[in-house]
């Protein structure tokens, strides 16, 4: 039976294989237009995942190279919510705008509310300990707040029976599976410690293969990426619809005051 550290191996191995797997799909679909920053982060996955598996863990350069490639793998997933955002509603700007503000102010205020805690851990524990704890606190927020947007975009795009591609409804509810996999292990992390990381590495390397593979499945080329519309009745469409183009409006007029 292989040890914790030889299952760990095997999985980063798989792990490189499904990003390029998925990676390999979006370039044959000739999706990397619409996608393109998704790209790029699954991109960066493969580089970041085949350099760390060189390093010894728990070593001063892994952690070196944990510390300087987190915040780029946040920028990214940040720029792969605005590109949702975008792509799922072109035809509400006003909408749109006001979905990316939410995003800013939401990480503003997890920068914000990781910093203050900082200030207390580093009165009650050493520094070295303090500012691992709130960087993985920060890690935290962050990925807390870009679920909590995704769910609301899901549930709104569930609600009205706005225009989509299945491409967008496949990467919508695929990232929020793959956002909720990242903040529910940070918020085991931070609640119970680094006692139950081992397990808890290999399930978080399962189901982030999980979610790669059902994107490289259920992802169709851009060709044959056509639009659906969803709702019970054409009356109830209708009527959604005008609400939705009315708060669009609305959005759009207040920000040209």
């Amino acid at each position: 039976m292989p040890s914790m550290s030889d299952l760990r191996t095997y999985l980063t191995v798989l792990q490189i294989g499904a990003y390029l797997l998925l990676l390999t799909k979006i370039f044959r679909a000739k999706l990397l237009r619409n996608y393109r920053y998704f790209g790029w982060y699954l991109a960066f996955e493969v580089v970041r995942l085949s350099a760390v598996s060189f390093v010894k863990l728990k070593s001063t350069l892994y952690a070196h190279v944990y510390f300087a490639t987190q915040p780029v793998m946040w920028t990214l997933f940040v720029l792969m919510m605005l590109e949702l955002f975008q792509i799922a509603l072109r035809r509400h700007h006003g909408i749109a705008s006001l979905g990316r503000k939410a995003l800013t102010v939401s990480l503003a205020a997890s920068a914000i509310g990781s910093g203050l805690t900082l200030l207390i851990d580093l009165q009650q524990a050493n520094a070295e300990s303090a500012v691992l704890y709130n960087f993985m606190l920060l890690e935290r927020l962050v990925m807390t707040s870009l679920l909590v947007l995704v769910l609301c975009l899901t549930a709104f795009l569930s609600y009205f029976p706005v225009p989509l591609t299945r491409n967008v409804r496949i990467h919508a509810c695929v990232l929020t599976a793959y956002f909720a996999v990242k903040a529910s292990t940070l918020w085991i992390r931070t609640i119970y410690g680094l006692q139950p990381t081992p397990m808890l590495n290999i399930v978080v390397q399962v189901l982030n293969i999980t979610c790669l593979l059902a994107w490289t499945v259920l992802l169709v080329p851009a060709e044959d990426d056509v639009g659906t519309r969803r709702g019970p009745t054409t009356g109830d469409e209708d009527r959604l619809l005008a609400q939705l183009d009315a708060l669009n409006d609305t959005l759009l007029g207040s920000a040209r005051k």
